[in-house]
């Protein structure tokens, strides 16, 4: 009886033993995912820059535990497809997410009930007052319809989608209108400070002063936008905009990284 409780606590000795073992594995992993990371990054911009037509634009690349992020412009659906087709062909690379906009769908594929809805579309768009002053590019492809553009609201870019939709045969909108701001004008001196608070708590920190992350505040609401290399410095981000006394919410449209 001795001897098996001996045995008993010698096993729990050592799990205990494994645990820590396991733990510092895992912990030892997680530098090693980080530099790999790293090096998949690079290889997957090398194998871009490489390609004679991708070089040239301006394609942002960033990984999370081997998941590639493609961002950036490009002119056809073909030069986005070869740079996923680039990205997959690096070692390492679990999956890429192709975030990369701009480009027309191959025309010789588009039908023409495609051609009619985007002409329907355009036509809803140009009714509005307010979308009808603004240039918006309109595609579709397979029934999918795509906005490409700028407008100054979020409400603008809602409704436009919402317009699109209301397009008879429309399967999906993909909205990629950008430059949208909360409306500024309705801040209060107090959000003024709390914004010029934020601004100061992010440029105190070592890592996000490199950052363009731009700050705006409507009633007490701090919207964070720009980009970050690592979530845990949009985590920061929020944190520090979180601290300042005025600030009742923030909303992180941080990009530029993976989420785990």
């Amino acid at each position: 009886m001795q001897k098996a409780m001996r045995t008993g606590v010698h096993g729990h000795g050592t799990g205990l033993i494994l645990a820590i073992g396991l733990v510092c594995v895992f912990g030892a992993g997680s530098v090693a995912v980080a530099a790999t990371d790293k090096e998949i990054a690079d290889k997957v911009k090398s194998a871009i820059a490489a390609d004679p037509v991708l070089g040239q634009r301006g394609i942002t690349v960033s990984s999370y535990k081997g998941r590639v992020l493609l961002q950036g412009e490009v002119l056809h659906e073909r030069e986005a497809d070869k740079a996923v087709a680039l990205s997959n062909s690096v070692d390492g690379v679990r999956s890429v997410q192709n975030n990369l906009v701009g480009y027309l769908p191959h025309v010789t594929d588009t039908t023409a009930r495609d051609k009619e809805i985007t002409d329907q579309v355009k036509a809803a768009l140009a009714s509005d007052p307010t979308l009808r002053e603004r240039d918006i590019k309109v595609t579709t492809y397979k029934r999918r319809v795509q906005l490409l553009g700028t407008v100054p609201t979020q409400r603008e870019a809602d409704r436009a989608v919402e317009l699109a939709k209301h397009v008879e045969e429309v399967q999906s909108v993909q909205n990629d209108l950008l430059g949208y701001l909360p409306p500024l004008a309705f801040g209060t001196a107090g959000d003024k400070a709390a914004t010029e608070k934020v601004k100061n708590a992010l440029a105190a920190d070592s890592v996000l002063s490199q950052r363009k992350i731009t700050v705006n505040t409507l009633e007490g609401r701090v919207f964070l936008t720009g980009n970050v290399e690592a979530q845990r410095e949009a985590e920061k981000a929020v944190e520090l905009a979180k601290s300042v006394e005025e600030v009742r919410s923030v909303q992180d449209d941080l990009t530029g990284y993976l989420s785990p």
